[in-house]
């Protein structure tokens, strides 16, 4: 089954954008990968995996959330996955 998962800020009160994600710890499963700021592909087999992803570069349009002290996802995001079909 075809995986798409994207990654969202929550914080910004208008169009933002990430200028990439980037695998920094652990394992996609197999199957998937990073294109851009989305986790793409199809899931090869079932298992469970976890990783770190880091997303770079986050700007807010409308300037609320502006500089490298908001950049604070370079830290990374955990991501679990538990695949089972």
């Amino acid at each position: 089954m075809p995986f798409k998962f994207g990654f969202y800020a929550a914080v910004c009160p208008c169009n933002w954008t990430f200028d990439r994600a980037r695998l920094i710890t652990g394992t996609l499963p197999p199957g998937l990968r990073i294109e851009g700021i989305q986790i793409v592909g199809v899931p090869e087999r079932t298992g469970k995996w976890n990783c770190t992803v880091a997303l770079e570069g986050f700007r807010c349009d409308c300037g609320a959330f502006q500089g490298p002290n908001f950049d604070y996802c370079r830290s990374g995001v955990i991501l679990l996955f538990d695949i089972d079909r």
